[in-house]
Formats: C-alpha cells, structure tokens, sequence
C-alpha cells in the first residue's frame, strides 16, 4: 500500500511539474508577443509614412522657420545683453548661448536640407527636430534667465506648430517634450523655484493653448468638409 501511495503522489508532483512548465511558458510566450506587438506599434518612428505635398510644404516652412527664428533671437540675445550690462558689453551668458546656437545652426541647416531632398513624413527626423528645438530653447532660458524668458512664448510657439501642421500625434509628442523642458528649467533655475505658481501657471499654459488651437482647427476642417 505503501508502495502504490508513493506513486501515486509521484505521479501528481509529476502533473504539477509539466502544469507549471506549461504555465511557464505560456508566460513566456505571451510576454514575447507584447513584446512584438509593441515594437511593431513603435515602428512607425523609423519608417517614411504617407504625407501630401501640403504637409511636405509645412515641413520645409518650419525648417526655414526654424533658421528665421534662430537669426532673430540671436540678435535679441546680443542686444538684451548689451543694453542690460553694466558695462554695455556683451554678457559671458550670452556667449554661451551664442556658443550653444553655433552648434546647433548645422542640425537646423542640415535638417532644411533633408526636408528638401527627401519630403516626406518621417516620423525619426520630425522628433529629432522638436528634441534639437526644445533643448535649445531650454538651455538658452536656463542659461538666460530673466532676459531669456521671453522664449517661452517660444516654447509655445513650437508645440503649437507641431500639432496644426502634422497633426494630433505630433502634438502630444511636442506637449510631452515642452513640459520636460519647463521641468528642467524650473529645476535648474533658482528664479523659477522662488515662485511655483508661476512656473505651474506656465507649464500649464504651454499644454492647454496648444490643445485647444488644435481643436479649433480640427473643428474649422470638419465644418469646411461638411459644407
């Protein structure tokens, strides 16, 4: 009896034993297909998508725009330096920013081109462009302060911009990167942390305007279509 009850319990820890293996790897296997699911969801960054030639006119508007701008806050950035130091000299903060957009005019220059040469909705250079803008942006007010937190109408500017010409997508992407960028400066500006408020009513501002602008427009197509 002894004998027959030993194995019999073997033989259920042996069930229990291939229950778990089957188990275990249907975990497996149901972590691999998410795992695909969400690469192939991700593989419209480094794919050309479809775009009309308006869309492809936009791009290459922005970039040229992105070229206008750079000129004109450069100049802001020399003038507001002069006129504001003691020694109407330009400020070692504005040489730096001034250092900063020497590297950065090639990125801007080399995506004007690209915009050109190769239209399209590329998903990988349109978030690279909105990182290279953001980030430029965000160093210029960190390192600015008060005299660069006119750029914030900027910020704006650009998120804005993103979403009317490339669509919803776009914009929640730039909306995302905007308040990183307000985070890292209100983090690494004492000026911002002595006021919260402030800083909450701006990060706040930049994501409402946008999405609303957004809506607006989205709603002028659809009245437009529907007539």
């Amino acid at each position: 009896m002894f004998v027959i009850f030993a194995r019999q319990v073997s033989a259920k820890q042996l069930i229990i034993a291939d229950n778990a293996k089957k188990l275990h790897r249907g975990h497996i296997m149901a972590s691999a297909i998410n795992f695909f699911q969400n690469l192939s969801a991700m593989q419209w960054i480094f794919r050309r998508l479809h775009s009309g030639p308006d869309e492809d006119r936009l791009e290459q508007g922005q970039a040229r725009n992105r070229i206008g701008n750079l000129i004109v806050i450069s100049i802001y950035i020399v003038l507001s330096s002069i006129i504001f130091s003691p020694t109407n000299r330009i400020e070692p903060w504005a040489i730096n920013v001034l250092t900063y957009f020497a590297c950065y005019t090639p990125a801007a220059l080399l995506i004007m081109y690209l915009t050109k040469r190769f239209p399209g909705n590329y998903p990988t250079r349109r978030i690279l462009s909105m990182v290279n803008d953001y980030v430029a942006l965000g160093y210029s007010i960190i390192v600015g302060c008060t005299l660069m937190l006119p750029l914030y109408a900027t910020i704006v500017w650009v998120t804005l911009g993103n979403g009317v010409r490339f669509g919803k997508r776009y914009l929640m992407i730039a909306a995302v990167m905007a308040q990183v960028t307000l985070f890292t400066i209100f983090a690494l500006t004492p000026y911002w942390q002595e006021d919260p408020i402030v800083a909450f009513t701006l990060a706040l501002t930049a994501i409402t305007i946008p999405f609303y602008a957004r809506s607006l427009v989205q709603s002028n197509e659809n009245a437009r279509r529907a007539a």
